[in-house]
């Protein structure tokens, strides 16, 4: 299972986020796993996913599935939908969040002034991005992996 990020929670500092991105690295042995990120929809590209949002508390996920419904007696309720993803590693991560962010500024109308200065806050939000991922790549460390019991 491919966990589901966009970049820019990278920009939070947030501890639980450091432990999906370590247990993704233990589970694929690498210190740059792969993962989900929502595509640019206006770009149509990457792919759509098709698959469940469980809404119980103590299972928050998403699954894949093969089919476009989902009907199950007693099962809490789920989000059966289509989302546009593109697969990509961690250390793309901050290319990903700038990208997409420039794709943004260049479809606005926006003055040169005020684009330029947007540019610049995403150009240092991506180095932002950048050093957590380097930091989570840094820190890696497959000793230290506990893997999961099925």
């Amino acid at each position: 299972m491919v966990e589901m990020i966009g970049p820019a929670a990278f920009l939070n500092e947030n501890r639980l986020l450091d432990g999906t991105v370590i247990f993704e690295q233990c589970s694929f042995h690498t210190s740059d796993p792969p993962f989900l990120v929502p595509a640019d929809t206006s770009a149509q590209k990457g792919w759509m996913f098709t698959g469940r949002l469980n809404s119980d508390d103590q299972l928050q996920e998403m699954q894949a599935m093969e089919y476009r419904s989902f009907f199950g007696l007693g099962w809490p309720k789920q989000q059966t939908s289509t989302w546009p993803l593109d697969l990509t590693t961690l250390s793309e991560m901050p290319n990903v969040y700038l990208e997409q962010r420039l794709e943004m500024i260049d479809g606005a109308k926006l003055e040169k002034a005020q684009q330029d200065n947007l540019a610049q806050s995403y150009i240092s939000n991506s180095q932002k991005i950048e050093e957590v991922v380097g930091r989570l790549e840094k820190t890696y460390n497959p000793e230290e992996c506990i893997q999961k019991k099925n």
